[in-house]
């Protein structure tokens, strides 16, 4: 068994074109036309596809190649998003950027963090999983604040008191405290497109944002399926599929139960260059038999992974050699 899946672009991409540099594989992911949620209908075209509802983080360029990789963040990166200190000894958040889709009338908004504006004390009671002392700030949120200071401790009531009160919960200390309360002031910045977010903030910016450096690391876009089973590795600039992925992959889907697998990735790699978007989409198992007879040449390469995939767990299984292998896959013997 095997078939082709859309959770599987990126891996398939490598595996058809290793050794490929970082513009290059944005260049082939924006190629390809997958689905994860689009039916396709029996009458669709093979090559139909709609921009509306393909998988977008395949067509993010070289931030969402970042995100497909799973790159660390640089340094300078984690430098940046730290939260500082005001003149009040209270926390500012960083600036944090949140990305919208084509509905909104910004594709991107930076949420800025400039003060914390205080009220007037007021007495209340609270629930705190750390036992407080006047000074403190309380970071959660109350009647509309974001936090406060407890000025005094008008009564606490001690460990454990919360959750014999309220069984499950985590809280461990009651309070009747005053607190001179805070609100955070922020202030949005919208741009329309990447170039206007990254002339004002190039620290979003993916060169400026994560460690290209990085060496090897997991694809991440596998999900609950693929798991860990797709790893990647980085020499001077160009990437692979490591040689990890190809010793701990079953042959495919059906044969490990949970794990996608060598045929799986094969007939993904097949789809992408026949464009046959139907197989990469939602319920895209329900076109693979056509797929196969559509496609003479898809029919080989299925039959050919399913014997190289099983005949590879065969040999691993029974220690065998490479000369060993190598003559079992041209005799049968």
């Amino acid at each position: 068994m095997g078939y082709g899946y859309n959770v599987l672009v990126a891996p398939a991409v490598l595996l058809a074109n290793p050794g490929i540099s970082r513009e290059e594989f944005v260049e082939l992911l924006g190629k390809t036309h997958s689905s994860y949620f689009y039916e396709y209908r029996y009458k669709d075209a093979w090559d139909y596809y709609s921009s509306k509802t393909e998988d977008r983080l395949y067509h993010r360029g070289l931030e969402g190649l970042a995100r497909i990789l799973g790159l660390r963040y640089s340094k300078r990166f984690i430098e940046f998003q730290k939260p500082r200190v005001d003149e009040n000894g209270l926390m500012l958040k960083a600036p944090e950027l949140i990305p919208f889709g084509e509905r909104h009338h910004y594709n991107f908004i930076v949420w800025m963090h400039e003060k914390n504006s205080f009220d007037e004390p007021l007495d209340k009671k609270l629930v705190s999983r750390k036992k407080l002392k006047e000074g403190d700030v309380w970071y959660d949120r109350f009647d509309g604040y974001d936090g406060g200071v407890v000025l005094g401790i008008i009564e606490e009531k001690g460990q454990g008191w919360e959750s014999r009160k309220n069984p499950g919960s985590f809280s461990r200390y009651s309070y009747n405290l005053t607190i001179r309360p805070f609100r955070h002031k922020t202030r949005d910045e919208c741009f329309k497109s990447e170039k206007d977010l990254y002339d004002k903030w190039p620290q979003f910016h993916t060169g400026f944002k994560h460690d290209w450096m990085q060496e090897k690391g997991y694809l991440t876009t596998i999900g609950m399926m693929g798991g860990d089973n797709f790893s990647w590795i980085q020499r001077n600039g160009k990437y692979y599929l490591s040689d990890e992925t190809f010793e701990r992959m079953p042959a495919s889907l059906g044969c490990s139960g949970l794990l996608l697998g060598y045929v799986d990735l094969v007939m993904t790699s097949e789809a992408i260059r026949l464009k046959a978007w139907k197989v990469l989409s939602y319920k895209g198992l329900k076109h693979f038999s056509s797929f196969i007879k559509r496609f003479p040449e898809a029919a080989l390469a299925y039959e050919k992974a399913v014997w190289d995939s099983h005949l590879s767990l065969y040999a691993k299984e029974q220690a065998m050699s490479a000369s060993e292998l190598l003559r079992l896959r041209i005799t049968g013997e």
